[in-house]
């Protein structure tokens, strides 16, 4: 038992820090604050885990007492309890983000992200737990099996199940009617507790029949791949936010061939790339901080455009926001105005 804790941490850790940086690495416009995603990460890993421990923990000994421990009183329990109460306490992260740092959730993209760290957290410790319990009740050959299958087969379920109700948290960020605000959120919890109730439910029936598992199986990886083609479409949306907001700004705010590079992630990165020789030190910094500027003030005159008719408030927060952003940015042209764009010089 000794070996097999460290085991199981480092088993749970690993995955979850890979599975972690490839999500970070999907927020590739505007990546949320480090300090934040840490915040809601502890959350999922440590609050929600407990209390869902003690709540479902207090519901199976009633269940032990008004029904028999029987397939259908297991499934229930799996299959229903635990999925409402696993999601409603991560979905608890969510809605502090959307309502006391709305400043950084802009969208669909920013729901996806924080949901997906939230049911990162809430695995990893989750698989620990598993992982162990594996290990004293059959030794290290079901540990491995265990691993294999909560770690990399279902490696993605709680961050996919999240990241359902961190969508509805993003429509309705970009929704203008206050019922949709209120809907969607709703909505996007309802799939996150289907989908994770017929994982569950799948799983538990796994005994009796093959089949209701393959099920599980099928809609998680099938779920998993309509939020990656959701990102992909985000993508090109946070794209034409870029193109939008910044086209009035060439000319003040920077140069046409600097507009042009800002549309997409990779020109951005080879911007910073040719700023490395040492004779430049400091510029890499800056070019970033630029860059992280010119997304901000882009993203926010999207959001300006979609209040500025029914919410006044939010408008002259938004326009106040953008003129400092104006001066920060402007502050910085004495120091990138040298610099030679890679892509037109190599044209």
């Amino acid at each position: 038992m000794l070996i097999a804790i460290p085991a199981s941490l480092l088993a749970a850790l690993v995955p979850t820090v890979l599975y972690t940086l490839l999500v970070w690495w999907a927020d590739r416009h505007e990546r949320e604050p480090l300090p934040l995603l840490l915040t809601v990460f502890f959350w999922g890993a440590v609050p929600a885990v407990v209390a869902a421990l003690v709540i479902e923990g207090t519901f199976d000994s009633a269940s032990q007492r008004m029904l028999d421990r029987t397939v259908i009183g297991g499934a229930a329990s799996t299959a229903l309890v635990a999925p409402i109460v696993e999601e409603v306490l991560k979905a608890l992260a969510l809605l502090a983000v959307a309502t006391w740092a709305a400043r950084e959730f802009d969208g669909i993209l920013d729901g996806i992200v924080y949901g997906a760290v939230i049911g990162f957290g809430f695995a990893m410790t989750e698989n620990v737990l598993y992982f162990i319990g594996a290990f004293a009740e059959q030794g290290w050959g079901w540990w491995a099996v265990v691993v294999m299958l909560r770690a990399f087969v279902f490696g993605f379920n709680h961050a996919f199940f999240t990241a359902c109700t961190g969508i509805g948290f993003g429509l309705a960020a970009l929704s203008r009617r206050r019922v949709a605000r209120w809907l969607f959120p709703v909505l996007g919890l309802a799939a996150a507790i289907f989908f994770h109730g017929l994982h569950n439910l799948g799983a538990e029936l796994a005994d009796v029949t093959i089949l209701p598992f393959f099920v599980g199986v099928l809609a998680d990886w099938g779920g998993f791949w309509l939020l990656v083609l959701i990102v992909i479409l985000t993508w090109d949306n946070e794209r034409r936010w870029l193109r939008d907001g910044l086209a009035d700004e060439v000319g003040i705010l920077l140069q046409p061939q600097e507009y042009q590079a800002m549309l997409t992630f990779s020109a951005r990165a080879v911007r910073r790339l040719a700023m490395l020789p040492l004779w430049r030190a400091g510029a890499p910094r800056r070019v970033a901080l630029f860059q992280r500027q010119l997304v901000d003030l882009a993203f926010i005159k999207t959001r300006l455009r979609r209040v500025e008719q029914t919410d006044a408030a939010q408008a002259d927060d938004l326009r106040r926001r953008a003129a400092q952003l104006r001066t920060q940015i402007m502050a910085l042209r004495p120091d990138l105005a040298p610099v030679i764009d890679p892509i037109s010089a190599g044209s």
